[in-house]
C-alpha cells in the first residue's frame, strides 16, 4: 500500500514541473517536488481508511483517484503570495486541469503542519466537483450565485475536515480554531464572512424567497414588502454597532443584501428593457434603500478593507510563526 501512495504521488509531482519549467529559473523544483511529495502522502496517511466524515472521505477518494491516475496536473504560481491563498484549482478550455502552489504556502508546509492539509483538502472539494459535474462545474462557476455556492461548499469540507480530521491530532492554528467554532456555533455564517466576503444568512435569506416566488407560496409584492423591512432593518443595525468586529459582519450583510436585491429584482420584474430607475420609481422604498446601501459601502470599503487585512495579517502571522 505505501509504495502504492509513494509511486504515485511522484508521478503526480513529475507533471509539475514539466509545467513550471516554463516559470521563473530561479525556483528551486528539486526542492518543492519533495516538499509536495511529503505534503500529498501525508494527506494520504490522515485519509486513508478514515471515514470519520463521510463528506470529506469521499471528497478526498474522487479527487485522490484523480491525482493518482495522473488526470490532474500541477504548478507553481509566484503569485499566491499568502499561505492562506496559497492553492487554487484551475480548469483551462483545453480541458486541463491545474492545481497551483504558492511559494510561501510550500515554504511553510511542515508534516505537523494541519493547515496545509486544510487548504489542500478545500481545493480538492472543488476538484471534486469538477470531477462530478464537468463542464456544468465550469460555467456555474461563472455566476455569481453558483459560484458562491461552490466556495461555500469547499468551506464546509475544509471546515468538517478541521473538526474530524485534525482537530485532537494537530495543534490547530487561529485560522482553523477560527473555521471550526464557526461551523459548530453559527453553520459557518461567520467563516462565510470573514473568508468569503459574504453573509451565508443573507445568501440563504434571498435565495428561500426567491424559490417561495417561484413557486407562488409569495406574491411578489409581499417579497419586495420584506425586502424593504429586512434592508431597513441592517441599515439601522449597522448604525448603531460600535464593536469593529460587529461593525464588520454588518458591512458584509449590507454588501451581501444589496448584491442580491438587485438580482432578485432581475427575476421579480422579469423585464430585461426595464432600467433600474424605472424599477425605482415603482418602488421608491426599495430604491432609497439601495442607494442608503451603496453610500455605506463607500463610505466605508476603505475601513473594512484594513479591517480584514488586519484580521488575515493575524491569521497569516500566527500560520509563520508555527512553520519556524
Amino acid at each position: 500500500m505505501i509504495r502504492r501512495k509513494i509511486i504515485a504521488v511522484f508521478l503526480f509531482s513529475a507533471s509539475l514541473f514539466l509545467y513550471a519549467q516554463e516559470q521563473a529559473s530561479e525556483i528551486d523544483y528539486g526542492k518543492y517536488q519533495v516538499i509536495i511529495n511529503t505534503l500529498l502522502f501525508n494527506l494520504s496517511e490522515i485519509m486513508e481508511n478514515n471515514s470519520a466524515s463521510d463528506i470529506v472521505y469521499e471528497t478526498y477518494m474522487l479527487a485522490d483517484n484523480a491525482v493518482r491516475n495522473n488526470q490532474v496536473y500541477a504548478r507553481i504560481d509566484a503569485d499566491l503570495k499568502t499561505v492562506l491563498s496559497g492553492m487554487t484549482l484551475s480548469v483551462y478550455d483545453t480541458g486541463d486541469v491545474y492545481l497551483s502552489f504558492g511559494l510561501r504556502f510550500l515554504d511553510t508546509y511542515r508534516p505537523d503542519s494541519g493547515i496545509h492539509y486544510a487548504i489542500l483538502i478545500h481545493e480538492y472539494r472543488h476538484l471534486h466537483d469538477y470531477l462530478k459535474y464537468g463542464e456544468n462545474y465550469v460555467i456555474a462557476r461563472r455566476d455569481e450565485k453558483e459560484a458562491y455556492w461552490y466556495e461555500l461548499d469547499a468551506l464546509r469540507i475544509e471546515a468538517e475536515f478541521i473538526k474530524h480530521y485534525l482537530y485532537g491530532n494537530f495543534q490547530l492554528s487561529a485560522f482553523e480554531t477560527y473555521v471550526m467554532h464557526s461551523l459548530e456555533n453559527n453553520n459557518l455564517n461567520t467563516a462565510s464572512v470573514f473568508i468569503l466576503k459574504e453573509s451565508m444568512d443573507c445568501f440563504f435569506y434571498f435565495h428561500n424567497l426567491e424559490i417561495n416566488y417561484l413557486e407562488n407560496r409569495i406574491t411578489r409584492e409581499n417579497v419586495i414588502l420584506l425586502l424593504e423591512q429586512t434592508g431597513n432593518g441592517l441599515i439601522g443595525a449597522f448604525g448603531a454597532e460600535e464593536d469593529g468586529f460587529i461593525v464588520f459582519m454588518r458591512f458584509i450583510e449590507i454588501s451581501t443584501f444589496r448584491k442580491y436585491l438587485t438580482i432578485i429584482f432581475v427575476t421579480l420584474m422579469n423585464n430585461p428593457t426595464m432600467t433600474w430607475s424605472e424599477v425605482f420609481e415603482l418602488y421608491p422604498e426599495t430604491g432609497r434603500i439601495y442607494y442608503e446601501m451603496s453610500f455605506i459601502i463607500e463610505a466605508q470599503r476603505l475601513y473594512q478593507a484594513q479591517y480584514l487585512s488586519l484580521i488575515y495579517d493575524f491569521w497569516e502571522d500566527d500560520i509563520i510563526s508555527r512553520s519556524r
